[in-house]
């Protein structure tokens, strides 16, 4: 008779893996004022959040913003498969447009 095996398989450590779609394997990195960082970590603990997850969601709302649609959904990721949407379009015009839109409420440092 063969003998039984009787160590329990193991399980890998730490969290299960994402799905290959939701990974993000780009790295952005740059450097910023001290006080823009005090303010990021401020909010981002205010938040309840990372600070590079607050800093991506900024990103990604601020985006989404300016495009006047959804490009991106909570990850960075396009809202839409394939080809970016109307607002990617809208979101490219703007960013060849040199200047403040009427209206648009830019911050520039306390300026009005």
């Amino acid at each position: 008779m063969a003998k039984k095996d009787s160590t329990p398989k193991r399980r890998g450590a730490g969290r299960p893996r994402k799905p290959p779609e939701d990974l993000r394997t780009t790295r952005f990195s740059f450097r910023i004022h001290p006080d823009l960082y005090a303010e990021l970590t401020r909010a981002a603990r205010i938040a309840g959040l990372p600070i590079s997850t607050f800093a991506e969601r900024c990103l990604i709302a601020r985006i989404n913003r300016l495009a006047n649609a959804i490009v991106l959904d909570n990850i960075g990721r396009y809202a839409t498969k394939g080809v970016p949407s109307k607002g990617g379009a809208a979101l490219h015009e703007l960013m060849l447009f040199e200047g403040p839109r009427p209206n648009e409420d830019f911050d520039r440092g306390g300026e009005k």
